[in-house]
């Protein structure tokens, strides 16, 4: 499109498309195809450019061989299910065990995970709707809490399906890309001290992001 603004390219069917949209505040298409993103123009390039400088400090932990050692913020990549799918394989190669024979588990206690898996990841940044966690417990709100707050780090692993991991007394809440609710990540396990139908009726979710 620059270039055809600048007299260096010839406009075709493909850019006249794009920049119709772009006049009248649309995200192209053609956009949408390659990352589903913000609706308007402006936030997808921005959010675009917020996600290339957070690669970029992946890739330099990548090569230093050190991605895994410090927390991860899932909200930083354009596709997180890519990610966790990665996790899965590179567990799958060290315990050489069948990637369909593993599950995902999540706990709040760094300790417990460690003894559960060869690789475990530390996911911070997750946004909680509809309670607070207090003492790794999930609690009421209170009237003047925020309608979302940043949890304590979770961290999470794959294990056989077959090794009795999970606890009775947890709420398996969504973990969702926005407060949208439009699209579904996983689920990660949250202690509690009652029923998960009361939870599940207050609405308790997680999110990786305010937006896009």
């Amino acid at each position: 499109l620059r270039r055809v603004l600048y007299g260096s390219s010839l406009l075709t069917p493909a850019i006249q498309t794009m920049a119709a949209a772009l006049m009248t505040g649309r995200v192209p298409s053609s956009w949408e195809d390659v990352w589903e993103g913000p609706s308007s123009p402006l936030a997808f390039l921005q959010t675009i450019v917020s996600r290339k400088i957070a690669l970029m400090r992946w890739l330099r932990r990548a090569k230093n061989g050190d991605l895994l050692d410090s927390s991860i913020d899932l909200s930083e990549l354009l596709n997180p299910g890519t990610f966790l799918n990665a996790i899965r394989q590179k567990t799958a190669r060290e315990c050489k065990c069948p990637l369909d024979q593993l599950k995902l588990v999540s706990g709040w206690a760094k300790e417990r995970m460690k003894n559960a898996s060869p690789i475990v990841v530390t996911l911070t940044g997750l946004l909680l709707q509809g309670a607070v966690l207090d003492d790794d417990l999930l609690n009421d709100a209170e009237i003047n809490d925020p309608e979302l707050v940043e949890v304590p780090n979770c961290f999470i692993a794959f294990v056989p399906k077959k090794e009795a991991f999970d606890v009775a007394d947890v709420l398996s809440a969504p973990v969702y890309y926005t407060p949208t609710r439009e699209r579904l990540l996983t689920e990660l396990c949250i202690p509690i001290r009652d029923s998960p139908e009361r939870w599940v009726m207050a609405g308790v979710a997680l999110f990786l992001s305010t937006r896009s």
